[in-house]
């Protein structure tokens, strides 16, 4: 009983994960936790995204944002979840905590992209004087997304991580991190496992579909899979389009 009260095994913890998958509150957590997830992601991503390429396109825009975004990068997840609390209800933690992981991660990787564009695509695109959104499809896009993926990655399993955190502090009602909470407190240490064995299936699957979705995206836009990004070494940074 000791020994399984301190670190339940592979058999007790599969157990109590079905127990919870069996039940209506477990999903109703999920919904709860992976609605502000995932938009906190997507609305970090789309900051970033624009400010990376306001960053590509002006050497002052760059300069100003270079501390705010190394702040949100060093600061201690839990200090800001604390000051967050003053700002907002504990229900919407969740999603300002995601936007602040997904935005540093977005935009140093799309900004990286932008400045190390090929000059020479670049400057084919121009002598065949390829119209905007041609030009976007052609050059752009297949160099960017490669950032964008890898960074998109990294990003959801940050969210996932850090919004569960701010919800065990916080509370929420009806979040996973309220569940986490409650099973620290009753001491149940198997559904405290089967919890983190659910936060870890739940983002490994949100992270395969959305880039599942993502590549499928590329390859009607672009006509090819993603690929990984090329090397730096022997590239010209550029100003975005």
């Amino acid at each position: 009983m000791g020994q399984s009260l301190l670190l339940p095994g592979p058999a007790e913890t599969l157990c109590q994960l079905l127990r919870l998958l069996a039940s209506g509150g477990f999903w109703a957590r999920v919904a709860f936790t992976a609605l502000r997830v995932l938009s906190g992601l997507a609305l970090g991503c789309c900051a970033g995204a624009l400010l990376a390429l306001l960053a590509a396109r002006s050497g002052a825009a760059r300069t100003l944002l270079a501390v705010p975004v190394q702040l949100l990068k060093a600061a201690p997840v839990a200090s800001f979840i604390i000051l967050a609390l003053l700002w907002v209800r504990s229900r919407w933690l969740t999603l300002l905590i995601s936007v602040v992981m997904a935005l540093p991660i977005l935009y140093t990787a799309l900004l990286e992209g932008l400045l190390q564009a090929d000059r020479q695509l670049l400057e084919m695109a121009r002598v065949f004087r390829l119209r905007p959104w041609a030009a976007v499809r052609a050059v752009w896009l297949p160099q960017l997304l490669p950032y964008a993926a890898q960074a998109f990655r990294l990003a959801l399993g940050l969210c996932w991580k850090s919004g569960v955190a701010a919800e065990i502090i916080a509370l929420p009602q009806g979040s996973i991190g309220e569940a986490f909470y409650a099973a620290k407190l009753t001491f149940a240490t198997g559904e405290l496992f089967a919890w983190t064995a659910a936060v870890l299936l739940l983002s490994a699957l949100c992270e395969r579909l959305l880039l599942a979705l993502l590549g499928a995206a590329v390859r009607r836009v672009c006509g090819a899979p993603l690929a990984a990004p090329a090397p730096a070494e022997g590239r010209k940074g550029v100003g975005a389009p």
